[in-house]
């Protein structure tokens, strides 16, 4: 016959037990949910040109330009791109064009030049400052 404490003892460590298996798989579950549906929540290219375009209705960009962010920042961060887009992603995307670089000169066509992530990229800086011989040779 099993005594209260005994009982008491069992109890929580099969609560335990199975709390910690439970979480274990519900956390790799939702990892592999996350990889496996990533490219059907994904906007497609032509959505995302066109958002990018819409909230930068003042800049000239090109198509190339869109897609090649979409798939560094969703191999990068493993996230998808929502729409309409938020304020952080447009800072990416502006830092990782050359749209800084230019002074921030409306009327040139910007271009990709690398995805601005400093903790993934440390070495891309578009603040950086180049040198008048470097300007005009």
């Amino acid at each position: 016959m099993m005594d209260r404490r005994r009982f008491i003892i069992i109890s929580c460590l099969t609560t335990a037990t199975l709390s910690a298996t439970i979480g274990y798989v519900v956390s790799n579950f939702r990892v592999e949910l996350k990889r496996w549906l990533l490219p059907f929540l994904q906007p497609s290219a032509q959505e995302f040109t066109q958002a990018v375009r819409s909230a930068f209705p003042y800049l000239t960009i090109q198509s190339e330009t869109c897609i090649s962010f979409l798939q560094q920042y969703t191999t990068a961060y493993n996230r998808q791109i929502r729409l309409p887009l938020d304020t952080q992603t447009q800072k990416i995307f502006l830092l990782s064009t050359n749209f800084v670089q230019n002074g921030g000169n409306t009327a040139v066509p910007i271009s990709y030049v690398s995805l601005y992530a400093p903790y993934y990229s440390p070495c891309y800086n578009p603040y950086m400052q180049r040198r008048s011989t470097e300007l005009n040779p």
